[in-house]
């Protein structure tokens, strides 16, 4: 069958016209039709023949009959022994790379599924295993063998490796454990790494030996702890600086040769990169994988099912924690320490929960640990780009902070002004609370970023939002209609700054989905100008176009973050599946609905706080005049916002307020209180409103039927310097008592 195959393939390079069957319409494409001939010269019989099928007509860029033949594989159901096989000839990353491809699926989904099925049938069978480990201790024959076999369960042997052979109690085992998880390979790795966390130093020493013959320079960071931490055993300080003797000069006795002096900051480093989200994970196509760690419960080595960004904040605290505990006068470890705990925290708690606060919590460890080492804590946040940890910081810094924390010192912002322009929305907000709450005395540089923030704030519609950029209207509209499928609320623009002006007139865009062919900016200076503005910086990016221009697009989003492609032309499940993985690369998700209600309200209650305290002589709450008015319609947050309008000196202000005060639909409670406002506003600032509107005032106060509303308009009638022969006329229909008090 090879040879057929072979033969075929020459004979398909030697025609253009056969190879090149895909045809592309103009904005999909589309494959030539799933029942056109084979071009086999025989057709396959056996499950291992189709594979091979199926695999030569990927080559040659035939999907129709790649899926015609790999229909026909699953229907034939192979045996578990037989996928297996299948997975030890073509390796693992083959049926990846089948599932991964977007012209092959649903069928190389169903595939992988039933190998992994396969995979997990023979883990689970314990009678198996049990011989398996027999022939471990066999001759070298029956031990190879045995390997062989180990290795068919993948990684998922190692636990119980490590369980029946290492510790104290098997020294015995010790050679045979060890050249065991060596020959293994670098599927051993990952859960060896996790090993080293062992109470058991037996355990740890051997799992450490065995990474160093197996492992490469990017797992030194973390042997730098076992090798020189004060609190491990010697046997497993030597063991670790053998393994880093070997992995880096290829010999295990060069110890000497090492620097000590730098293993604490390569450490440290290590946990930056992941705090910062930008570890090189080796997930699966579905963008989870498996971390593997030492569970003190059941006292066995587990692995985790998680998202790259979940792994990395675990780890981020972890080698943070090692860093600090090596160099304990070292302060910036500590903030280090401090500020992946309030990270991993911040995730764990779910980001549709609020942070947890309390005895025990990060939050409460950022206050006891003082406003210093806090701020310096949120600067990493800052500099790396981390939301969660930010978060905690500045909702500590609300409470602890002080005013000199909002003054520059040095040659850089302070932190918490610097979170200002913080690419999240969530983190924006926080900092903006966190001036309020540490209440400055004197305006700031930035201190307009506040308001900005606040009363973008007030606009938020709930829901995720998305602009689309695209020069053809009808295509936009498209597209829009796509997202709007997807649960987006969504707006279209003919031109990236059109589109630029809109992403940030919102608080809380959660996409931009741009067409290569954008126009007024073009293509790469709306992505440039998306990503240098503090308001649009971390709204993820896609490019929407046909699939032929995926290559090219990219290419050219290649180094931009939060960025990626979307193939048009399908149905809303299948854009779905292609933005996830955009959408993932934010770290910190769109608000829910009750979270944005509960922003809404929070923002309402800071500019009714700053208008009615000394913060008014600090900030100019000028700019947020169209936001409140526009809240005033918010059931719960409608009366803060006429309260903040009041204490806006602009004559616009009492016309916004007479509105509120003559319309009807408004309940009188809120009328009451732009009642109370507008005279409150016209003591402080005079009478700015015409004489219509005047009249105006006198009707309402006239026919209104309620007591308090009727009453607050008296006063405001009155500072009108109403006609004295009007006001004689009140005085003397005023009824008189008829008889004294008694």
């Amino acid at each position: 069958m090879t040879r057929i195959l072979l033969v075929t393939l020459f004979c398909l390079t030697l025609s253009h016209t056969i190879i090149s069957e895909r045809v592309y319409a103009q904005d999909n494409a589309e494959f030539v039709d799933s029942e056109s001939p084979s071009i086999l010269a025989k057709e396959p019989q056996t499950a291992d023949e189709y594979f091979d099928a199926v695999l030569l007509m990927v080559r040659v860029a035939r999907p129709d009959l790649a899926n015609r033949y790999l229909t026909t594989l699953l229907e034939q159901e192979p045996d578990d022994e037989t996928l297996l096989r299948l997975r030890d000839e073509h390796g693992t990353a083959t049926f990846l790379r089948l599932a991964n491809d977007e012209d092959l699926r649903p069928l190389s989904q169903e595939l992988l599924s039933r190998l992994q099925a396969a995979a997990g049938n023979q883990l689970n069978d314990p009678a198996r295993f049990d011989e398996i480990m027999v022939a471990l201790s066999g001759d070298p024959r029956e031990r190879e063998q045995a390997i062989r076999d180990l290795k068919h369960y993948g990684p998922n042997a190692i636990p119980e490796l490590l369980q029946r052979l290492s510790g104290s109690d098997h020294q015995d085992t010790y050679d045979l454990l060890l050249l065991t998880l060596v020959k293994y390979g670098p599927a051993a790795i990952d859960p060896l790494l996790g090993a080293i966390e062992a109470p058991d130093p037996g355990t740890r020493a051997i799992a450490i030996e065995a990474l160093g013959w197996l492992g490469n320079e990017d797992i030194v960071p973390r042997l730098w702890y076992p090798a020189l931490a004060v609190d491990q055993p010697p046997v497993v300080q030597s063991t670790a600086l053998q393994a880093i003797s070997r992995i880096r000069f290829g010999d295990a006795h060069l110890i000497n040769q090492l620097d000590p002096v730098g293993a604490t900051a390569e450490i440290a480093d290590r946990a930056i990169v992941h705090f910062r989200g930008a570890y090189d994970w080796a997930s699966d196509i579905d963008g989870v994988l498996t971390v593997w760690s030492w569970d003190p419960e059941q006292n066995r080595l587990v692995g985790t099912t998680t998202t790259p960004l979940n792994a990395s904040t675990f780890m981020a605290e972890r080698l943070a924690r090692q860093a600090m505990l090596m160099s304990p006068e070292n302060v910036r470890y500590r903030a280090l320490f401090l500020a992946t705990t309030m990270a991993h925290e911040r995730i764990r708690a779910g980001w549709d929960q609020a942070p947890p606060q309390g005895p025990g919590t990060a939050h409460q460890l950022a206050l006891v640990s003082g406003p210093g080492l806090t701020e310096s804590a949120l600067w990493l946040a800052v500099e790396n780009g981390n939301p969660a940890s930010a978060l905690v910081a500045l909702s500590a810094l609300s409470e602890i902070g002080t005013r000199d924390q909002l003054v520059r010192s040095t040659d850089r912002p302070p932190a918490i002004i610097a979170a200002l322009d913080f690419p999240n929305d969530r983190v924006q907000f926080a900092a903006a609370m966190a001036v309020l709450g540490i209440a400055p005395s004197e305006s700031f540089p930035h201190a307009s970023r506040v308001i900005e923030i606040l009363s973008r704030s007030l606009m938020d519609e709930g829901g995720p939002r998305s602009v689309i950029i695209d020069p053809n209207v009808r295509r936009g509209v498209d597209t829009a209609s796509m997202l709007n499928r997807l649960g987006f609320t969504t707006s279209v623009a003919k031109t990236g700054r059109e589109g630029f002006n809109q992403a940030i007139e919102h608080g809380d865009l959660a996409l931009a989905v741009l067409h290569p062919n954008t126009i007024r900016w073009e293509l790469t200076q709306t992505v440039a100008n998306f990503r240098a503005d503090s308001r649009t910086a971390g709204v993820p990016l896609v490019i929407a176009a046909p699939e032929p221009a995926r290559f090219d697009m990219e290419r050219f989003l290649h180094d931009v973050p939060a960025s990626g492609f979307v193939s048009t032309g399908g149905e809303a499940d299948d854009w779905q599946r292609q933005l996830d993985p955009v959408l993932a690369q934010v770290n910190a998700p769109p608000l829910t609905s009750e979270q944005h209600q509960a922003r809404i309200e929070a923002a309402a209650s800071a500019l009714r706080y700053i208008g009615q305290s000394q913060l008014a002589s600090v900030f100019n709450l000028a700019p947020a005049e169209e936001p409140l008015s526009e809240t005033i319609n918010h059931p719960v947050a409608g009366r803060d916002a006429i309260i903040a309008l009041g204490a806006i000196g602009q004559p616009s202000v009492q016309r916004r307020l007479l509105d509120v005060i003559l319309a009807p639909a408004f309940d009188a409670d809120l009328r009451d209180t732009a009642a109370r406002e507008l005279l409150s506003h016209m003591r402080r600032h005079g009478r700015l409103l015409t004489a219509e509107e005047v009249t105006a005032v006198t009707n309402a106060w006239q026919g209104a039927s309620e007591v308090p509303l009727q009453s607050t308009l008296s006063g405001v009638v009155g500072s009108l310097n109403p006609d004295p022969e009007a006001v004689f006329d009140l005085l003397q229909a005023h009824p008189l008592p008829a008889t004294p008090l008694p």
